[in-house]
Formats: C-alpha cells, sequence, structure tokens
C-alpha cells in the first residue's frame, strides 16, 4: 500500500498502519532526504540494477545489494553469472575483495588528497593492500610520500612485540631484543642484532629433523656447530679457541687452500691440521711448505723449508742440558769439565775430563738445545758450533785457529802449546783473538 505526499513516499504492507520503505524529502521533517528500507516486522533489502538489466527481482542479478538480516552489502560485476568483486560483512566484521574473474582486489587508505587530484592519488595514499602488483604477487603498502611506514604486532597485553619501520629501516623483535637492520640510505648496511636491553642474544639454527646444527650465544661469544646431536666444532670467543672434532664418528680438521683450489679435495690443501692422526702437513702440488717460527722482534729464528728439505736455525751452536755439581755457580761462557755431582768449573790445564762451553754468552744462542727436560741445576753445553768462551792470555796471545784447552783459571780456556798434553784436552778452535789478559772470544767447539 502506497500513501504519496509531497515530498514523501511511504509504503505499507497490506492491513498495516507502519511504513516498510520510505523515501523522505520534506525539508520540514526530521529525517531528510533519507531512503528507509524494513522495520517493523521486514528485513529491509535495497537493490541497485544496471541500466538495461531485464529481471529485478534477482537479488543475483544486481549490482549492488544491501540486506539487513546479513548486514552485508555486495558489489557484482557485469559478466555472465553476476560474480560477488566486493562484500562488507557487519555481523562479522568482514571485508573480503576480488575473487571475481579478471579482478585484482585493492584497497587503499588515504591521507589529504592534494588539489587537483582524485581518490587514485598516489601521493595521498598511505595504507595499500594488492592482490596483484602487476606481477603476480601481493603485496601490502605502508607509508608514502613524506610518510614513514610502521606495522606493529602487538601482544595479548598490548605491548608492541613484532615493529617494522621504514625510517630506520629496521625490525624490532620484543623489547629491542633482537633488531634486524637493513641500512642507511647514506652508508648501506645490512646487520642483524640479537640481545640487548638485559637480553642476552641468542640464533639457534636446526635441521629437518629439529635437530640442533648451529647455536650462537652471546653470553659466552660462543658458536657451537653439532653434527648427530653431537658437538663436532666450537668457536670460543670467550678463550679465543677454536676446537674440532670431539665427536663419536668425527675427527677434528682445519685445512687452509690456496686460490683456485677445490675445497673438497683434502690434498689440495696447503695447511692441514689433523686431528684424529695428530699431524700438521704443510704444503701441497705447486705449493712448497714452510714452517717460520719468529722471535718477538719478529725475526725468522727458526725456518723449517719443505722444498729445500733444510732445517734453517739462526742461532749458533748445538747444547745439550748436563748436571751441574750444586755447589757451582756457572755463566755463560764458562769452561767445564765432567765431575762425580755434576759438572765443575774447570781448576786445571790440559784436563782431559773437559766437556764444552756453556752455551749462550755474548750475542750466540744454541740453536737446538738437547735433553731439556728441565729441573735441578743444569746449564747448556755447547758440543758443537759456535759459542763464545772464557779465555786467559797469561799463558800465551791467542790467535785465530789456535787450539784451547782448560787452564788454571777457574772457567777459563788457554792457548794450548804443548801437544804431549793436548790429546783428549783440546775444546776447540779460536774464531777471534785476545793479546793479554781475560776476555772472552768466539770459539769453534770441537772436543778432540
Amino acid at each position: 500500500m502506497a500513501e504519496t505526499e509531497s515530498r514523501f513516499l511511504h509504503v505499507t504492507l497490506p492491513g498495516e498502519d507502519d511504513a516498510v520503505i520510505r523515501l523522505d524529502a520534506d525539508p520540514d521533517a526530521d529525517s531528510v532526504g533519507n531512503v528507509i528500507a524494513g522495520g517493523h516486522s521486514v528485513d529491509g533489502t535495497l537493490l541497485l540494477f544496471r541500466q538495461g538489466s531485464s529481471d529485478t527481482t534477482d537479488l543475483g542479478a544486481s549490482a549492488i545489494s544491501v540486506r539487513a538480516d546479513r548486514m552485508q552489502m555486495r558489489f557484482r560485476r557485469p559478466e555472465a553469472g553476476f560474480p560477488v568483486s566486493m562484500e562488507l560483512e557487519g555481523g562479522i566484521g568482514f571485508i573480503r575483495a576480488g575473487g571475481a574473474p579478471g579482478t585484482n582486489a585493492e584497497i587503499r587508505l588515504l591521507g589529504p588528497v592534494p588539489e587537483g587530484e582524485d581518490l587514485d592519488s598516489q601521493a595521498a595514499t598511505r595504507i595499500r593492500l594488492q592482490t596483484d602488483t602487476g606481477s603476480g604477487n601481493a603485496a601490502v603498502t605502508v607509508g608514502g610520500p613524506d610518510r614513514a611506514g610502521v606495522v606493529s604486532l602487538r601482544d595479548e597485553a598490548g605491548d608492541d612485540a613484532v615493529v617494522i619501520r621504514s625510517s630506520a629501516p629496521e625490525i624490532v623483535l620484543g623489547n629491542n631484543a633482537i633488531v634486524i637492520r637493513i641500512g642507511e640510505l647514506l652508508t648501506p648496511s645490512a646487520e642483524i642484532t640479537v640481545g640487548g636491553n638485559n637480553v642476552a642474544g641468542g640464533l639457534r639454527v636446526r635441521d629437518a629433523t629439529n635437530d640442533m646444527s648451529v647455536d650462537i650465544r652471546s653470553a659466552n661469544a660462543r658458536i657451537t656447530f653439532w653434527r648427530g646431536g653431537e658437538v663436532s666444532m666450537r668457536l670460543d670467543g670467550g678463550s679465543g679457541n677454536i676446537r674440532c672434532g670431539g665427536s663419536s664418528d668425527q675427527d677434528g680438521d682445519i685445512l687452509l687452500y690456496p686460490r683456485g683450489a677445490d675445497i673438497d679435495a683434502t690434498a689440495e690443501a696447503t695447511l692441514h691440521l689433523d686431528g684424529g692422526g695428530g699431524s700438521i702437513r704443510v704444503g701441497t702440488n705447486g705449493h712448497p711448505g714452510q714452517v717460520f717460527v719468529r722471535n718477538t722482534d719478529g725475526d725468522n729464528t727458526v725456518v723449517i723449508d719443505g722444498e729445500a728439505g733444510d732445517i734453517i736455525l739462526r742461532n749458533a751452536d748445538c747444547a745439550e742440558q748436563f748436571d751441574v755439581d750444586p755447589a757451582e755457580v756457572v755463566d755463560p761462557g764458562t769452561v767445564l769439565v765432567l765431575g762425580s755431582g755434576g759438572l765443575l768449573a774447570c781448576t786445571a790445564a790440559y784436563d782431559k775430563r773437559v766437556a764444552g762451553v756453556v752455551s749462550g754468552a755474548g750475542e750466540l744462542r744454541p740453536g737446538i738445545v738437547l735433553d731439556g727436560h728441565g729441573g735441578g741445576h743444569r746449564a747448556p753445553v755447547a758440543l758443537v758450533g759456535k759459542a763464545y768462551c772464557n779465555v786467559t792470555a797469561e799463558y800465551g796471545a791467542i790467535d785465530v785457529g789456535d787450539l784451547l784447552t782448560t787452564s788454571t783459571y777457574r772457567g777459563f780456556a788457554m792457548r794450548a802449546t804443548d801437544p804431549a798434553r793436548s790429546s783428549g784436552a783440546i775444546l776447540g778452535k779460536a774464531l777471534g783473538r785476545l793479546e793479554r789478559g781475560r776476555g772472552r772470544v768466539p770459539v769453534l767447539v770441537t772436543l778432540q
């Protein structure tokens, strides 16, 4: 039943006075410019059809339909079957967009639109959700011109659990416990920061069976590698140690390769530390091995040359540690003889018990020291090679090449002038001169 008055249209059900459809356009009325459908005993529905629609009774053929019973608004495309391209459901708080053939859904939230532009303005877009960016990829875009984007995910307490900022740019997890920084515009870099703010950082990587593979811990500055549930390698920054092997089926090895080598070929490593064999291999085909041992000044004091098969020692003599009589105090350069309680400083001329010279006097140091187990009252005695020796010229000037023997002056050698007494009492040949008094000269130690 329709009732029309000036600027009013009220439609009622038969036998009822209440309007179920109202069009109000009276400027003097309380509701101006309204279309009201439903109410009382009827759910309202509003249908909008495209031009040329032949059946305006079919809800599914409408371009836009609004239903009060479902609190639903649907938009349909004109293709066959009138597929829904967008739906708003107030009852469950859903917005559905897309899904119809040939459509790519997009939702935009805009800021102020610049003068002269419309709602398609890129400059005003602050948040954009796209099901297809044109390359087949879906995208969520946050931010825009003069607006940095921020995405915040919060926990049950309302605190930020994950924050993504474009201004840094960075991803922050927890209370700054994990920060992933992608880099600054002027200083390109990429880094992941884990820990901080009273939280120790850690990173664990597991394999497909959920077994630990890599464990990184900031609390003890340690990176641990696992194999089959056992530790196979550990880098310990706190102690500066690298530990490899030790598992039930894995020896530890460290291999270094030259350029262009196959790192899967053990034989091509120029340096191989083998924990299983307890060996160190230096050099490989085309790369001769060398080992340099240096002193605190950075000078090479020992060189092992794999190509030449040589061991090169910077120092002079071959010495051996001997027990010294507890009552004796001997210094480098002292001439020693054999004694029942240990070596003694010489006190007799042409003493056939001569044992050698205490090594280490002057700038000459022993190149090799044998029997160096330490302990007790011991001294390194030069047995062969060059060493500085205490000498006296009181029994004759000493010249280069003179044979030297023991003297009566404690711990000093003299020139040997008596061939009959020299046999078995010679400690070596003088390599320097001493015309008078006492001093030190280099000696080529050759006991005879």
